[in-house]
């Protein structure tokens, strides 16, 4: 019941709205739904979550940017245009999404085999490189994937997703389907 009440958040480009009464999109909300219904797809063998999945994972790689990342959200509300110009202007790049963008080309790229994502993981795996913390003050920090750049809190999530994401994509890259799966939740 999830997952078709999911099915219906999504837009007819593939993007899935932050809820019913909204046309929001927030990257990292649209992944979730997208590696819910891979994991649906796989675990039910059903065509339908696959194919859903399939028209959010190609809507991933068409909202990438040229520096490998994706945008924190699309469709913002109008009542904070404020905010909306600003990042018209200067974008909020977001590793967090970019990560599970990876997880979920890799996915597709194994279970589909209509796409090939490997450019696009390229360039994201790019984007994370650069995100990583390699000289600060904060020691805690060092080695550490920011949420996004100049932003001042390290993040335990963002980093999870970026270590298993460059995992996949480099150490593990003959890992089975059943395997990553299992691991994405």
């Amino acid at each position: 019941k999830v997952c078709d009440w999911v099915l219906r958040l999504q837009n007819p480009n593939g993007s899935f709205r932050t809820s019913v009464r909204s046309t929001q999109i927030m990257s990292h909300t649209h992944s979730y739904a997208v590696e819910g219904l891979l994991y649906a797809a796989y675990v039910l063998n059903d065509d339908r979550y696959l194919a859903a999945a399939r028209k959010g994972g190609e809507w991933l790689a068409k909202k990438q940017n040229k520096n490998g990342s994706l945008n924190i959200g699309y469709n913002r509300s109008v009542f904070k245009l404020r905010r909306r110009v600003i990042e018209l202007i200067r974008p909020k790049y977001i590793a967090d999404a970019t990560s599970q963008a990876i997880r979920i080309w890799l996915l597709l790229d194994r279970m589909d085999k209509e796409n090939n994502y490997s450019e696009n993981c390229q360039r994201a795996a790019h984007f994370l490189e650069q995100m990583q913390v390699v000289d600060s003050t904060d020691t805690n920090a060092e080695g550490g994937i920011q949420y996004c750049p100049r932003h001042p809190i390290m993040y335990a999530w963002v980093n999870m997703f970026a270590h298993q994401a460059l995992s996949w994509l480099t150490i593990d890259s003959e890992k089975p389907v059943e395997k990553m799966v299992a691991s994405l939740f």
